[in-house]
């Protein structure tokens, strides 16, 4: 999904069709608290509906743009210890929000990672009043500092009924909110730091410099994949900068690489997927939406064992004039080969620009 277009107070929606190689516009009707408008914020999109906050009015509902349907969410005042600011300004207060199912379920369930401290709370769309924490919020008590849990990404899985969340020190945890009044966890092992050694001094320099995002993914089997991508700060001329350098968040990242775990629920370890055992799927991960794993059988438009990605920071929420980036980094990964072509975007540094709000993966409803 590409950056909607407003004319005349009038919203159209842009969707890049990978099967058919152009763009196709929808109208979103006119403009109004509950019809997205330039002041909306995306903060997620899963099985065919957008997530979506207004920080002027505090609205946060999802979002159906082909049904043009809308379902509100609890108040976000309802969720704790969000300093003012937060609210008003959008950042840190709604974070990511996923969906278990189409919210005319009534068994569907809301996910929210929110707050500068990255928590959890969950909600029943269209039937919760106000949003249910759950999750530690710190990793340890120490003394005179207890460093937050801060979770990074969830997904959710139809097959076991649960989700899966990931921490920002890639501790995992399983979610059950079937029982609304007993919310259940069962944490499980951290991924390995490392499963591939670099085969020369220069991959392994490359590979330290490097920052990582996890992504979360269930496949067809029901398999969990821990995605583990890897970004490079880059200059005008394509060479790679040192993130810990002077002066390196005035350049824009792009990814390099990809690692990828598979979770043994046999013994609770995790095995490394190489490049060979993707099993012909492609992946579609990005910072707001839900992962997905298709089967290029099934849909033979799509790269077999490729990772389709979206930017995997935040869309920033201001402009800065001698920021020509952000939202950028999106592309196709082979899997095999270790390359990354383009998708719709050019993707090589001197054509990078600033994309707000960032693309995100839309997948209908009957995907």
């Amino acid at each position: 999904m590409l950056p909607p277009a407003f004319e005349s107070g009038a919203l159209s929606y842009k969707f890049y069709s990978l099967a058919e190689n152009r763009v196709i516009s929808l109208s979103g009707g006119e403009s109004s608290n509950l019809v997205p408008n330039e002041d909306l914020r995306f903060k997620g999109s899963s099985h065919g509906w957008l997530a979506l906050y207004n920080p002027r009015n505090l609205d946060l509902f999802l979002y159906n743009p082909l049904s043009r349907r809308h379902v509100k969410l609890p108040d976000v005042r309802s969720l704790p210890n969000i300093p003012q600011e937060n609210l008003e300004g959008g950042y840190g207060c709604v974070i990511k929000v996923i969906i278990s199912c189409s919210p005319d379920e009534p068994d569907c369930r809301a996910m929210i990672i929110y707050n500068t401290n990255s928590a959890l709370a969950f909600c029943c769309p269209g039937r919760s009043n106000k949003w249910t924490p759950i999750g530690e919020l710190y990793d340890w008590d120490a003394i005179p500092r207890r460093p937050a849990r801060c979770y990074r990404n969830l997904v959710y899985s139809s097959r076991q009924k649960v989700f899966f969340c990931i921490t920002n020190s890639d501790e995992l945890e399983t979610w059950d909110l079937q029982d609304l009044s007993s919310p259940r966890t069962v944490p499980m092992k951290v991924p390995d730091e490392e499963i591939y050694f670099s085969e020369t001094e220069e991959e392994e320099k490359l590979r330290w410099l490097c920052q990582d995002f996890k992504h979360l993914v269930v496949n067809s089997d029901d398999d969990l994949l821990v995605v583990t991508r890897y970004t490079l700060d880059v200059d005008p001329d394509g060479s790679y900068v040192d993130v810990l350098e002077e002066g390196s968040e005035y350049r824009p990242h792009k990814t390099v690489d990809f690692d990828i775990q598979k979770y043994d629920p046999e013994d609770g370890g995790f095995e490394p997927v190489d490049d060979s055992s993707l099993g012909g799927l492609a992946l579609f991960i990005g910072f707001y939406n839900h992962s997905v794993a298709l089967s290029t059988t099934e849909f033979p438009e799509l790269k077999p064992n490729s990772i389709y990605f979206t930017d995997p920071l935040q869309t920033p929420t201001f402009k800065i004039d001698d920021l020509p980036f952000g939202g950028h980094d999106i592309g196709i990964f082979n899997f095999q080969g270790k390359t990354v072509s383009p998708c719709y975007y050019p993707c090589d540094v001197q054509s990078i620009k600033r994309i707000v709000p960032s693309p995100v993966w839309f997948f209908p409803n009957w995907v």
